[in-house]
Parts: C-alpha cells; structure tokens; sequence
C-alpha cells in the first residue's frame, strides 16, 4: 500500500542530503543515537542506539540496550520542500542485564513519522513512533524527537 501511494506524482521524495548523525530522545525516557544514510532519493537505511536515560524504581534490569535497524521511505505529502513524511519498518534487538542473568529480546518494528530539513543548516528534525513488537513479550511503544546532523 506504501509503494502505491509513494509512486504516485503527489509523493515524490524529496532527499535532502546524502548521510546524517545525531541523538534521539523518547517519551518513554529512552536516548540514544540514530545514523541515517539515503541509497536512493525515497529509500533511507536507519540505525539507533537506544538505552533508558533512568532506571524506574519497579523496574528489576540494572542496564538495557536496543539496537533497532530501519529501511524508510520518504516521501513529500506537502506543499513544504522540506517536509517529508517517514514510513520504516525492520528488525529490534534488546539486551538485559540483571546480575548474573542477562536476556535478548527480538522483534520487528516499524517507524511513522516526519521529518524537516532546515532549508540553510545542516539540520534535520524528525518526529516519529517507534513501535516494536518484542517476541513473547508484547508491544513497545516511543515516541522520540531525533535531531541529526546532515552530510
């Protein structure tokens, strides 16, 4: 459905630039940072490196890391140059640490959101959910605001 709608005219895609870097910040108290390269005009691969910024008192892991790996489209629905709307979807792992049992957690996920490029910096601001779907486990869901550098 993505593919039909993103081949129309009204969804061209609209790169801005080649490569970018930068840091995330969830809802869900999670940071991390989030590596985007195009290799095409609408097609992004996306890496994020996530870790909660906070242990939450009921919570019995002493450390957690999520490594999430994206392929995206973009593609414009506005009358903004610089806006692109994100649609994504790839694969989540998560590992836990809790003296002396550690546990990895995989899943896929998936990625909606928006994305503007400042027209005269190099500076690209991207809002978005970030659900992932944790294998025996359940659902995960973030919000983030991501700012990266662009190349």
């Amino acid at each position: 459905m993505t593919m039909l709608i993103c081949s129309t005219t009204f969804c061209q895609a609209q790169k801005d630039y080649d490569f970018s870097a930068g840091v995330r910040i969830g809802l869900a108290l999670d940071a991390g940072v989030s590596v985007k390269g195009f290799v095409s005009e609408s097609v992004a691969l996306e890496g994020i490196l996530m870790t909660p910024l906070r242990r939450l008192p009921a919570d019995p892991w002493l450390s957690r890391i999520t490594v999430v790996a994206l392929g995206e489209w973009h593609y414009s629905g506005s009358k903004l140059p610089a806006l692109n709307f994100v649609v994504g979807g790839g694969w989540c792992a998560n590992i836990r640490t809790r003296e002396p049992t550690q546990q990895l957690m995989t899943g896929p996920s998936a990625l909606l959101g928006m994305e503007y490029t400042l027209p005269h910096m190099p500076l690209a601001i991207q809002l978005d959910a970030l659900p992932i779907y944790f294998l025996g486990l359940g659902l995960n869901m973030d919000l983030s605001l991501c700012m990266r550098y662009t190349f």
